[in-house]
């Protein structure tokens, strides 16, 4: 699972900005991962192995986009003790309900984690151009380091 963990927010971590509105959004959701795939080759979305046909992609990857300053983004894995039937997501992929997801399915605390920050840039890193970077001082990093990387429990 990936999420998106700040949305629309008026800033961004670690300035201790509140999510936005549409937070959190889901880049990415699958099941049913083979765990013998995660330890060979990896995963490839439209790949031809069998293990890869046995799972189950509820959102298909869908890459960061980041209009303006920066976005938080959270990848989880869940241990699945059996094959989970998982229902079709519907509606839109912000608001997500991630702890209803998880007790719905019974997933519990997550296995593995990660996080990065993905940081908007007015060039792309293929368009030959010098990155010089952004001058966002006025929105971000305000008090560098005084921020919390989890939203404040509601």
């Amino acid at each position: 699972m990936m999420l998106d963990l700040d949305g629309n927010a008026n800033g961004s971590w670690p300035d201790p900005v509140a999510a936005g509105e549409n937070a959190p959004v889901r880049h990415w959701i699958a099941g049913n991962i083979p765990g013998d795939l995660l330890r060979g080759t990896g995963y490839v979305e439209s790949g031809s192995v069998s293990a890869i046909k046995k799972m189950s992609v509820l959102q298909p990857y869908r890459a960061p986009h980041i209009p303006v300053v920066s976005d938080r983004y959270g990848i989880y894995l869940f241990e699945q003790t059996k094959r989970i039937d998982f229902a079709v997501l519907s509606g839109p992929i912000t608001n997500f309900d991630y702890s209803t997801f998880l007790d719905t399915y019974q997933l519990g605390d997550p296995k593995a984690s990660n996080f990065f920050v993905a940081i908007y840039t007015s060039e792309s890193p293929f368009s030959g151009k010098p990155f010089h970077g952004n001058n966002v001082s006025g929105v971000w990093h305000q008090g560098y380091g005084k921020g919390k990387f989890a939203p404040s429990q509601q």
